[in-house]
């Protein structure tokens, strides 16, 4: 009797030995586990803001080349169509009087300024429109100029470069002129007169139109 129970109790701490290290083996076996999922984890998450992050660059690069190939240019416009008159007087009286339009108090005795809508129309003498332009005879051009205003001198010299770059005729370089202002001349392939510049004096508007004092 004495042996069978001897034998009983090895039997019985045998078997809660094999339990214990078969459960250290499970545990074990689980932390690996556990451990080797946590690194996929971490490696698809690496991959994922690896991506992420090069998404806004690419973003951003794509978004300037686009601005790149639109050129400088923004929505087309004519913000001042000038007309060279040989008596402002007498052509101001006519758009005032005449048509009944109003001339805006930024006019002066040089020159009248009148708001048309989102463009404004001025008159200024034609001899003083030829000096500017720099067109003389009879040119059929020569007494109309189309302007096409900016919101700073640094964009006047940008969209000359941009005109160089394309061989555009530029018959006045840009520059500070006499009213305070910076402006330059091209052509189109007709010889029409377009100025290109900054008025401090008229500033725009957020759809870039001039608005004229009343």
């Amino acid at each position: 009797m004495l042996r069978d129970g001897i034998v009983l109790f090895f039997l019985i701490v045998l078997g809660i030995t094999i339990n214990k290290m078969t459960s250290s083996k499970e545990a074990s076996d689980q932390k690996e586990d556990l451990e080797e999922s946590s690194e996929m984890v971490n490696t698809d998450s690496l991959t994922v803001d690896s991506t992420t992050s090069k998404q806004p660059v690419d973003s951003l690069n794509l978004k300037t080349k686009m601005m790149d190939t639109t050129g400088i240019w923004g929505q087309p416009k004519v913000n001042i169509v000038t007309l060279g008159v040989k008596d402002l007087k007498k052509s101001r009286a006519f758009y005032e009087e005449t048509l009944a339009w109003t001339c805006s108090s930024a006019s002066s005795e040089t020159i009248t300024f009148i708001q048309a809508g989102a463009t404004v129309l001025a008159l200024y003498p034609l001899a003083a429109l030829q000096a500017e332009t720099g067109k003389k005879g009879e040119d059929p051009t020569i007494g109309t100029t189309l302007a096409y205003n900016v919101g700073s001198e640094k964009e006047v010299d940008q969209i000359f470069d941009f005109l160089a770059q394309k061989n555009v005729r530029i018959t006045k370089k840009p520059s500070k002129v006499f009213w305070g202002g910076y402006s330059g001349y091209f052509e189109d392939v007709d010889g029409y007169s377009w100025e290109v510049a900054f008025n401090p004096f008229f500033p725009l508007n957020k759809k870039g139109e001039i608005v004229l004092p009343l």
